[in-house]
């Protein structure tokens, strides 16, 4: 008997020593562990969607897809064009008809450089340029309760549906279509000319530095 329970203080030392080193080894796991991530802001997020390829290639499709369609639509029938532009009273007679002609031929060509990705960031600017006139045109016919045929996308290819009266639905279309704008003047496209020249030039110029 004597024996016995001399050797069960010593079990349970022992024990006891276990139990402290495996909390201490379970600690040092808990604080070596890496900390949680914290949640990236909505913004970030946002601008990392923005950035990549898809969002530019269809702000690209959408505007310059828009702006092809007005351009012809204006330069099939001119005549009328110039009636549309005469109606917002906003320039001199003389005007009206070279701008009748020379603005459709305009938008045709900032829609072609968009499509295709050629000097993006120029072409995005000048369309968002012609979305501003074209917004504050339509503003001053509300405020002086004018009501005309916006004359945004003239007769396209003979179709009268694409035809609209002047209203703040219309203007708020133009609205996110200059935001598209400021999107490519921001975000430089992948799938275009203006990439396909960056990547040549980088690789002229890395084959003049390695040689």
């Amino acid at each position: 008997m004597p024996v016995s329970s001399s050797k069960s203080p010593r079990r349970s030392t022992s024990n006891s020593a276990r139990r402290v080193q495996s909390s201490q080894g379970a600690a040092q796991e808990v604080s070596s562990a890496p900390p949680a991530a914290a949640p990236r802001p909505a913004w970030r997020v946002v601008w990392g969607f923005l950035r990549g390829p898809y969002p530019t290639l269809l702000s690209r499709a959408v505007v310059g897809g828009v702006f092809l369609l007005a351009g012809i639509g204006k330069a099939l029938d001119t005549h009328r064009f110039a009636a549309e532009i005469s109606a917002y009273q906003l320039m001199p007679a003389a005007l009206v008809q070279p701008l009748a002609v020379a603005l459709p031929l305009i938008e045709i060509l900032l829609a072609a450089y968009l499509l295709i990705g050629l000097a993006q960031r120029w072409a995005a600017a000048a369309t968002g340029v012609l979305l501003l006139v074209f917004i504050g045109a339509m503003a001053w016919a509300l405020v002086h309760g004018l009501t005309l045929d916006c004359g945004c996308f003239g007769n396209a290819l003979g179709v009268g549906v694409l035809r609209e009266t002047v209203s703040a639905g219309s203007i708020a279309r133009d609205v996110l279509w200059l935001a598209l704008c400021v999107h490519l003047m921001i975000v430089p496209s992948i799938w275009s000319i203006d990439a396909f020249r960056r990547k040549r030039t980088r690789k002229v110029l890395c084959q003049e530095t390695s040689s």
